[in-house]
């Protein structure tokens, strides 16, 4: 059996498909599974060493525009897969297409309430609808019903580290004398305007100081190479000792969860860094305001989730064409102190 997970949205929504994943390898042990992403080189590093995957095939729709898409469709087509899942949440009705272009024998979707129309229904043999008082991961489980599976075993997100990643970790922390490391990431997505789901940079560098003043604290910044500005500004607004009291972590997102792994508290906006936490099984302090925390939350016991949106602001939409502006200033109501009673919480 040939089978191809379609997961063209972001690092963290992969991640949280790695449940059903497992329980698609539990299930059809001699299967083939192959993964479609197309969100870098996050998105393929979090699933390279996973055993659940036979391949991880990277292609960048948005980037190589309808020619060479459709093209790259045509000869995936050629694989004949027995079965294509579209992974939850992938509302753009072009991710439909995709699914129907390469072929599969079954496939199945979402329809999604941000879709005035379900148009899904046309192009796939078996459509869910999404849940919004569901988790993400409890979403993408319903899968497991439209096949007929019974989930016997309490899901968990997948992140498989190597020994290298490990010690990577071990020598980063023994090298910088970091004794009682807490991990941030002031970083978001930037396609559409998810930067609005940044708390205030200001904030990030107020309470590095204060973690590291009044908690004893080393912190580390976490980040990827397009967000090396943001973390030298929030550096530099924390007036911290660089390679003493902060450290700039630049590597790679593997080497980023091993360390992650050894902290003792991670604090992030709603990004895939959260999600990594999760998976590593890592306190987490996550900040929301746009997004629905129980919705698309760390999928773990360890999290705290904080948010202060008022419930007349409706939460931003899987398909939603932007963040509001009235979505985007929630992020400005969680305030430093409340972010660091729930860390003092944590570290003591």
């Amino acid at each position: 059996m040939k089978i191809l997970l379609i997961a063209l949205s972001g690092a963290g929504d992969v991640l949280m498909a790695t449940p059903l994943l497992h329980e698609l390898r539990r299930n059809y042990p001699k299967a083939k599974i192959d993964v479609l992403v197309q969100q870098g080189q996050i998105t393929e590093d979090i699933l390279k060493h996973n055993p659940d995957t036979n391949k991880v095939i990277l292609f960048n729709f948005l980037k190589q525009g309808t020619p060479r898409s459709l093209l790259f469709c045509y000869n995936l087509r050629k694989e004949k897969y027995d079965l294509s899942i579209t992974l939850y949440p992938q509302a753009r009705y072009h991710y439909t297409g995709i699914s129907f272009l390469i072929g599969a024998k079954k496939r199945i979707g979402f329809h999604y309430q941000s879709q005035p129309l379900n148009l899904n229904s046309l192009f796939y043999h078996n459509v869910l609808y999404e849940d919004l008082n569901k988790h993400v991961v409890e979403n993408n489980l319903k899968i497991l019903e439209a096949l007929n599976i019974l989930q016997k075993r309490k899901p968990k997100l997948h992140l498989h580290l190597k020994k290298i990643n490990e010690n990577f970790a071990t020598k980063f922390l023994k090298k910088n004398k970091i004794k009682k490391p807490v991990v941030i990431h002031a970083g978001s997505g930037t396609m559409k305007n998810f930067t609005s789901k940044r708390w205030p940079l200001s904030r990030f560098a107020e309470l590095a100081k204060k973690l590291v003043f009044k908690q004893k604290a080393q912190v580390i910044l976490a980040g990827g190479p397009d967000e090396a500005l943001l973390k030298q500004t929030l550096i530099h607004q924390s007036g911290l000792i660089p390679g003493k009291q902060i450290f700039d972590l630049d590597t790679n997102i593997n080497n980023t969860a091993a360390i992650m792994k050894k902290s003792k508290l991670v604090i992030s906006n709603d990004t895939v860094i959260a999600h990594l936490a999760a998976a590593v099984g890592t306190h987490v302090i996550a900040l929301f305001g746009p997004t629905e925390a129980t919705h698309t939350g760390p999928f773990t016991e360890k999290a705290t989730l904080l948010s202060k949106r008022p419930s007349a602001i409706k939460p931003y939409q899987h398909g939603a064409k932007r963040i509001t502006h009235a979505q985007a200033q929630t992020m400005k109501l969680i305030s430093v102190q409340d972010v660091l009673d729930e860390a003092k919480k944590i570290l003591n």
